[in-house]
């Protein structure tokens, strides 16, 4: 079972600051793996409200929202992709920040942008940092992706992020 909740900073932290350099350099694979340093995890979360996705009493991944409503980051283990987690996490960011999301995904990153426009995401802005070229999708509130958490008691699902 998936659950997610708030990032506490004590009991979290190692854990999403060794997943984040793991994943940015398996991603990212036309960066230069020296680029990647554990060190920027505290400062690329500054200011951020993060969710954390435990499975089976382990981080699976993370979610880093800049509020208003800037969605800064999603990380997924590699062993849990594909197995509900970040849909999971983007349903927490969704249930807690509902006037609408934006977020800046990099071109190359295809999995990612076929995972955000099939949750109603739309391309907008495009440009270009040090990663990469990157596009600027959001979703408005009207269209955001449908909140599915399963209740901790019952397993039926909520329309409620369940989060705590």
């Amino acid at each position: 079972m998936i659950s997610v909740r708030h990032y506490q900073a004590g009991r979290d932290y190692l854990a999403c600051r060794e997943l984040y350099f793991r994943i940015r350099q398996a991603t990212f694979s036309w960066v230069p793996k020296r680029q990647f340093r554990q060190a920027d995890f505290l400062a690329d979360i500054e200011g951020e409200t993060l969710f954390v996705a435990e499975k089976d009493g382990r981080i699976a991944g993370f979610a880093g929202v800049y509020p208003p409503d800037f969605l800064h980051h999603l990380y997924v283990a590699a062993a849990e992709q594909r197995c509900g987690v970040g849909s999971r996490l983007l349903d927490a960011v969704v249930g807690e920040f509902t006037g609408g999301l934006r977020l800046k995904v990099l071109a190359r990153n295809i999995p990612a942008m076929a995972f955000y426009q099939a949750r109603g995401f739309q391309p907008g802005e495009r440009g270009h940092d040090v990663l990469g070229d990157w596009v600027l999708l959001s979703v408005p509130p009207s269209v955001a992706p449908p909140v599915g958490h399963m209740e901790p008691s019952g397993g039926r699902p909520s329309r409620r992020s369940s989060i705590s």
